[in-house]
C-alpha cells in the first residue's frame, strides 16, 4: 500500500463537495472585492465590486455615472475565516473574490468575511450578484 500515514483513512473518506447556492450573498452593509494585492500579516488592498443588479438599475435609470473610478481599500481577514474546521489556513490570495465588511470607524478598511471558490462565482454571476464581465 503506498501513500503513506493515513492513506487509507483519505481513500475511504473522500472530502465532501460544496454546493455553491450556500455562499452568503450580499448584505447592506457588506460588499463584495476583488483582491489586488498582499500587504502581509493578512491585510489585502481590495478594490470593491458593483453588482450587475445595480449596473442593470444605473443603466436603466440612464444615470452617466457607471465607470467611475475604482475604489480601492484596505481589507483583513477576520480570525475565524484564518483557519477552517480542519485547522488549515484558508487560502485567501491575490486574485481571490471575496466578501467584506466595512467598517464604521475606519472607513478606508474592512473585514474580509468570506472567500469564494471559482464555482460560486459563477453561481453569484447567474444570480446577478457579480458583473458578468470580471476584469482580472
Amino acid at each position: 500500500m503506498t501513500g503513506g500515514k493515513g492513506a487509507k483513512k483519505r481513500k475511504n473518506n473522500p472530502p465532501e463537495e460544496k454546493d455553491p447556492a450556500t455562499a452568503p450573498f450580499k448584505d447592506e452593509e457588506q460588499d463584495y472585492g476583488y483582491i489586488i494585492d498582499e500587504m502581509g500579516d493578512r491585510r489585502f488592498q481590495i478594490r470593491i465590486i458593483t453588482p450587475q443588479y445595480v449596473i442593470d438599475q444605473m443603466i436603466s435609470e440612464n444615470k452617466q455615472d457607471i465607470s467611475s473610478e475604482p475604489q480601492i481599500i484596505l481589507g483583513r481577514v477576520r480570525g475565524k475565516l484564518n483557519r477552517n474546521k480542519s485547522g488549515k489556513a484558508t487560502s485567501v490570495k491575490k486574485g481571490s473574490y471575496v466578501l467584506l465588511s466595512r467598517r464604521d470607524f475606519q472607513t478606508d478598511m474592512a473585514d474580509i468575511l468570506y472567500n469564494y471558490r471559482a464555482d460560486e462565482i459563477e453561481w453569484l454571476k447567474k444570480k446577478k450578484q457579480l458583473p458578468y464581465a470580471l476584469v482580472d
